[in-house]
């Protein structure tokens, strides 16, 4: 789930930890962003600094199933939220009779 609110840092060079909640980024972006982590090691993606190098070691595999995801579901874009999808099972059932 982390590997969506790092797609605008990555995808667009923002400083780590910028808040991305509500931004839209597209498939284009996504896919940008795969090429760009796939040609660098870890280390070398830890060290750009727009997400938290701790996920350095995961973050190609999050943005190739991002990627993969938007292909399949045949979306352009996607708005980046900060919630989970606990959050939108819970408003679902606090909605219910």
């Amino acid at each position: 789930a982390g590997t969506w609110t790092e797609v605008p840092s990555i995808a667009r060079g923002l400083p780590a930890a910028t808040d991305t909640h509500g931004m839209t980024v597209s498939r284009d972006e996504v896919k940008a962003s795969v090429e760009l982590l796939s040609g660098l090691t870890v280390d070398e993606s830890a060290a750009l600094g727009t997400f938290n190098p701790k996920r350095a070691p995961v973050i190609l595999g999050g943005m190739i199933v991002a990627e993969m995801v938007m292909e399949r579901v045949g979306v352009a874009e996607a708005v980046v939220s900060v919630r989970d999808t606990l959050d939108g099972v819970a408003a679902e059932l606090a909605a219910l009779p």
